[in-house]
């Protein structure tokens, strides 16, 4: 009997400005996140930091969270104007996994009649 392989691709897409909004906030989150390992490497490698440079490391750390959030918030939204999630259940139950699941047993029916 012959082994038969196969393979799924899922891709969730929003719209061009949510795309490019998140594409924005991702390289904005790269350059804070660089920003903050510069500060750190400096501290690590034995020079003090001045109390400009700490303040700075704490209002960057700040944005970063801020963006991160806004970051899940826009991807989130995504999710659900594509109808993988429903807006009150949890990112692990999707809505597209019994659906997929009733297409995979079909191709599997379908490669069994073919060989």
């Amino acid at each position: 009997m012959a082994e038969t392989v196969l393979g799924f691709r899922i891709e969730v897409k929003g719209t061009d400005k949510e795309t490019a909004q998140l594409n924005k906030l991702s390289a904005a989150t790269d350059q804070i996140k660089a920003r903050i390992k510069l500060l750190n490497d400096i501290q690590k490698n034995g020079t003090v930091l001045t109390q400009t440079q700490i303040n700075r490391r704490t209002l960057l750390t700040t944005q970063l969270k801020a963006n991160n959030a806004q970051y899940n918030k826009l991807n989130k939204t995504i999710l659900q104007n594509n109808n993988v999630t429903q807006k009150s259940e949890s990112f692990t139950k999707k809505k597209w996994v019994n659906p997929l699941l009733e297409q995979v047993l079909q191709c599997l029916e379908l490669v069994q009649l073919l060989e």
